[in-house]
């Protein structure tokens, strides 16, 4: 099994423009995403509250 991205290697990749993500890295950012727990605003039908990259994977705290 591959190993998870740390935080850090997130920040990375976020630091970077979309043209100059490897696929390796964006694979790597949808494995985090597919991991992160997600809940539903009640007005998740009218756009409130999207959360941003930045917000899913903050520059500190624990690794998704």
């Amino acid at each position: 099994m591959a190993q998870h991205w740390t935080n850090a290697q997130i920040q990375t990749a976020l630091a970077k423009t979309a043209q100059d993500l490897k696929p390796y890295e964006l694979k790597a950012l949808a494995d985090a995403l597919k991991r992160t727990p997600h809940a539903e605003d009640a007005d998740w039908q009218n756009g409130a509250n999207e959360l941003t990259l930045g917000v899913i994977f903050p520059g500190g705290g624990l690794n998704p």
